[in-house]
C-alpha cells in the first residue's frame, strides 16, 4: 500500500485517482503472484483457472456483465417504485473534476477489482478446493458442493468489513447480499470451469451499484461520479443496496444463471476441467 500512497503526493489525481490506481495495483499483485502460485505450487498453466480466452469466453463475459446490470438495475426499479428511493439529480460528478471521463476510469477500476477477485474467489479458491476435497470426500457431489460453499461464505465475510456501509444498513443484510451473490458468482465458475462469467457479473455489479443506479453520497464520505444520484429513504431491512430489495434480485440471479448455461450448452453439468479433477485427483 505504500507506492499508492507516494503515487497520490505527486499525481493530480486525489482520492479518487488513488483508489483506481490502487485496483491496478491489486490486479498487477495478484498476476504475479498466480503466476507464481501456478507454476510452483500447483503446477498448472494460469489459464486452467479459468482464463482460456476465446470467442465463447467472451459471449459468457458479456452475459455475466448484462446480469450484473440487470439485477442492479432491478433493485434500483423496485426501490422506486416502493417509494425507497428518490432521485437528486443525474449525471453527478460528485466530487470528481467532471463526469463521463471518471465514469470511464472507474469503469476500468471495477474490470480490474473484477478479474483479481474472481481469479482469487472462484479460480483459486474453488479449483484448489476441489483438489483437496477430492481426495477426502466419497462423493463428487460432496466435492463440488463444499468447494462452492467455501469459496461462497468466504467471499462474503471478507466483504462485510471492506464495503462502505451507509447509516441505516443492516450489516446482516450486507452479509446476506454479499454472501448471496458469491454464490451466484460461484454456480457460474461450476457449469462454465471459466472465469468469463464470473467477472463480467462482478465487474457490472460494482459499477452499477456506485456509478449508475446506487451512488448515493453519504455525509462525510466523498461522493463517486454517477449516472444517478439518489437518496435512500428506507434503512435496515428495507434499504435497497443491503436489504430485501437487493436480497430478492440477487436470488433472482440463481435461476437466471442456470437458464444460461442451459441454454449455452443444453445441459447442467458441472465443466469437464473441474469434474475430472475428481476422476483422476489431478486435472488432465
Amino acid at each position: 500500500m505504500l507506492f499508492p500512497l507516494i503515487a497520490l503526493q505527486v499525481t493530480p489525481l486525489g482520492e479518487f485517482g488513488l483508489q483506481i490506481l490502487t485496483d491496478v495495483l491489486l490486479l498487477i499483485g495478484f498476476a504475479l503472484v498466480l503466476y507464481v502460485s501456478a507454476k510452483y505450487l500447483d503446477r498448472r498453466p494460469v489459464s486452467a483457472y479459468g482464463f482460456h480466452l476465446s470467442r465463447d469466453w467472451a459471449i459468457d463475459f458479456a452475459g455475466g456483465a448484462l446480469l450484473g446490470i440487470v439485477l442492479v438495475g432491478t433493485t434500483f426499479g423496485i426501490g422506486y417504485a416502493a417509494g425507497l428511493i428518490e432521485i437528486t439529480a443525474v449525471w453527478s460528478a460528485g466530487d470528481a473534476p467532471s463526469v463521463l471521463a471518471w465514469l470511464l476510469l472507474f469503469g476500468v477500476g471495477w474490470f480490474t477489482v473484477g478479474i483479481w477477485e474472481e481469479g482469487l474467489f472462484r479460480g483459486v479458491f474453488i479449483l484448489n478446493g476441489i483438489e483437496g476435497l477430492a481426495a477426502r470426500l466419497a462423493s463428487p457431489q460432496q466435492v463440488f458442493i463444499g468447494a462452492w460453499a467455501v469459496s461462497t461464505i468466504t467471499f462474503g465475510v471478507i466483504h462485510v468489513p471492506l464495503s462502505r456501509v451507509p447509516e441505516g444498513v443492516s450489516l446482516l443484510g450486507l452479509l446476506a447480499v454479499w454472501t448471496l451473490l458469491g454464490g451466484v458468482l460461484g454456480l457460474s465458475y461450476l457449469f462454465s470451469g471459466e472465469l468469463a462469467f464470473p467477472i463480467g457479473l462482478h465487474f457490472t455489479f460494482n459499477f452499477a451499484v456506485n456509478n449508475v443506479f446506487l451512488g448515493i453520497a453519504e455525509p462525510g464520505q466523498i461522493a463517486l461520479p454517477t449516472v444517478i444520484r439518489p437518496e435512500l429513504t428506507a434503512s435496515e431491512l428495507w434499504y435497497p443496496l443491503a436489504g430485501l430489495p437487493m436480497i430478492l434480485t440477487v436470488l433472482a440471479g440463481y435461476p437466471l444463471v442456470v437458464g444460461w448455461f442451459y441454454f449455452r450448452h443444453g445441459e447442467l453439468t458441472v465443466a469437464n476441467s473441474l469434474a475430472t479433477i475428481t476422476d483422476y485427483g489431478t486435472e488432465q
